[in-house]
């Protein structure tokens, strides 16, 4: 019944144990898909499974969760369409190929994941990666900040090339600088990192 799936998804939730609250969250969502149950509560358990493989990089989880988030929002009248709507477009940059029919919506969202997503790709696709990695470290939700680590990454590395093809021209930036990190210290390690 609905009762003890909520009873069992709400003590998983109280578990650290990531590979433990994984394989409990996809018993759950397997449950609530054969008993047909396309509740709110249906939708707060796909959102959870999706922050929580978020948080631990399990992006496979992540991005499946995401499409059935999406439907069972609609279906009930959920608010945060918009957040999800981010989430599936971020992850559709991360993936190099930056979702246009997400994008169209997002652009009259108010909704902060939605305009901090359409902030960052509005700098990407204007050149300015600077200015995407430093919207970037402003994220508006842990979950954002996880799935733009990514893309973050990739600009940084598009930034260095930029800063050893140019430091042929000039020595006047500092690396931080350059890889909009807030310290040296930073983006040498996170060079390093890269090698």
């Amino acid at each position: 019944s609905s009762q003890v799936l909520e009873k069992a998804f709400h003590r998983t939730l109280q578990t650290e144990d990531y590979a433990y609250v994984s394989d409990q969250l996809r018993a759950v969502r397997q449950d609530l898909t054969v008993q047909h149950i396309r509740s709110p509560f249906a939708a707060l358990v796909w959102e959870q499974s999706a922050v929580r493989a978020a948080a631990n990089a399990d992006w496979a989880t992540f991005d499946s969760c995401l499409p059935e988030l999406a439907a069972l929002q609609v279906e009930n009248g959920l608010e945060h369409q918009e957040k999800v709507a981010s989430w599936r477009f971020l992850r559709s940059v991360a993936a190099g190929a930056a979702d246009v029919s997400l994008l169209e919506n997002l652009i009259r969202s108010p909704a902060a994941e939605a305009v901090w997503a359409v902030a960052i790709n509005r700098a990407i696709v204007g050149g300015n990666l600077r200015r995407a990695v430093a919207r970037a470290q402003d994220p508006p939700s842990a979950t954002c900040s996880r799935i733009v680590e990514p893309i973050v990454d990739t600009l940084r590395l598009d930034l260095l090339l930029q800063a050893v093809l140019a430091s042929r021209r000039s020595d006047d930036q500092t690396l931080s600088a350059v890889l909009a990190f807030p310290s040296e210290e930073d983006a040498v390690s996170w060079v390093q990192a890269q090698s």
